[in-house]
């Protein structure tokens, strides 16, 4: 995915439900960013695996591939490559995890094989 991204840019890097606040008189801001660079298509990552509730609050199995539709439609970017990258993302955000909240590591370990299956089944 790196070989074929778009140039890499500076990402917010955890743009997410949490981290885009409303602000009087100046509007929405996106606060505690990661700086990272990279593929642009990595930035929806970090939202689609939120709210930190996400897996009680929805059947993610079912809104999932939803999220990721609308992204693309939105935004015109290709349904693999956001699977792709959110399967890598899933992953990362696991191993990142995995000495903290085991809930966490199970939700994203969860995505990640939604991804996978999204991606080999073609249903994207």
């Amino acid at each position: 995915m790196l070989d074929s991204a778009p140039a890499a840019m500076l990402l917010h890097g955890d743009c997410h439900h949490h981290n885009i606040l409303s602000s009087s008189g100046r509007g929405w801001l996106a606060i505690d960013p990661k700086g990272v660079v990279g593929d642009p298509v990595f930035e929806l990552c970090a939202y689609l695996r939120n709210p930190r509730d996400l897996h009680e609050r929805f059947d993610v199995a079912k809104t999932l591939p939803g999220r990721v539709h609308r992204f693309a439609e939105i935004l015109g970017l290709e349904l693999k490559r956001i699977a792709s990258w959110g399967l890598a993302e899933s992953i990362l955000s696991a191993s990142w995890s995995l000495d903290g909240d085991p809930a966490f590591v199970r939700n994203s370990v969860e995505l990640a094989e939604l991804y996978g299956k999204m991606l080999r089944e073609q249903t994207i």
